[in-house]
């Protein structure tokens, strides 16, 4: 025991403490030297020519896709966040002006002034579309001259069906009944062109169940002619029409007539008193 403490206490077991101790620091510096060549190995080379703008570029890359993640973007690239602005202010503005409404100018007048000016205008348009209708009313006028003796033409070339007939009764087939006739039903095919028997002015066209669509010229004097059973008239209201011109076709046959079949109506009245259109034609 005296000798080991003896040992501790002499000059060799300093020299040996001495040894050990710079020892283990070489040991140390060469384990560092050594692990920072291995990483320095493992690092790509860096190429000096590489342009400065692909490195730019690539950290910009880097920073946009880090702010998917995190929602900050880097302020590396401060030119790109100007071009990136600068585009979103041109489409800002681009919806603000696609989106803009023009208001439209709002009238100083009062609801009062706006109805009175509203029914002047209706008034004097009404006035006008008048005066036109009676300039034309006038001029057709003044060629209604039929006076019951001047021939008529066939409106439709056809069998009478059914006859004229005021004074008797006669039997209409489709109604299963006897009754009066105030015109003639001349048979025709459907679409056949209809056409005015005399000349003279458009006075209504109306719908009727029995009798369909029926047009009525008034030829003068009191003469007026209908013409029942039409489709695709082709005149109007205050039309005039000269003799033999075509005024429409021959519908399909009312429910009234079915048994008797397709056919034009015509009827004349002399102040509205049923005339035998049989004697006016020629």
């Amino acid at each position: 025991m005296k000798s080991f403490k003896d040992f501790f206490r002499s000059k060799g077991f300093y020299i040996a403490l001495s040894i050990g101790i710079v020892a283990f620091a070489g040991l140390m510096i060469a384990y560092n030297y050594g692990a920072t060549t291995n990483k320095l190995s493992k690092e790509p080379a860096i190429d000096l020519n590489q342009p400065i703008v692909e490195q730019k570029e690539d950290d910009t890359l880097d920073d946009y896709e880090a702010a998917g993640s995190n929602g900050v973007v880097s302020n590396k690239d401060t030119k790109s966040e100007e071009k990136f602005s600068s585009e979103e202010v041109a489409e800002s503005k681009e919806n603000k002006d696609s989106n803009s409404v023009v208001v439209p100018e709002i009238s100083t007048k009062t609801d009062a002034e706006q109805v009175n000016t509203a029914e002047e205008n209706a008034e004097n348009k009404e006035n006008e579309d008048y005066e036109d209708y009676e300039e034309i009313t006038e001029d057709v006028m003044a060629e209604l001259n039929y006076e019951g003796e001047q021939s008529l033409a066939w409106p439709l070339v056809g069998d009478v069906i059914l006859p004229y007939s005021m004074d008797t009764t006669i039997y209409f087939k489709t109604l299963d009944t006897y009754k009066c006739n105030p015109g003639i039903l001349i048979q025709g095919i459907e679409g056949a062109d209809v056409a005015a028997a005399y000349a003279g002015k458009v006075i209504s066209i109306e719908d009727s169940k029995e009798f369909g669509t029926v047009v009525s010229i008034d030829m003068g004097n009191g003469y007026i002619a209908e013409y029942g059973q039409l489709m695709n008239v082709c005149v109007e209201i205050g039309d005039a029409v000269s003799m033999a011109e075509n005024i429409g076709e021959v519908a399909p046959v009312s429910s009234y007539y079915a048994e008797e079949g397709t056919h034009l109506y015509f009827g004349i009245t002399k102040d509205k008193e049923p005339v035998n259109p049989i004697n006016l034609i020629k």
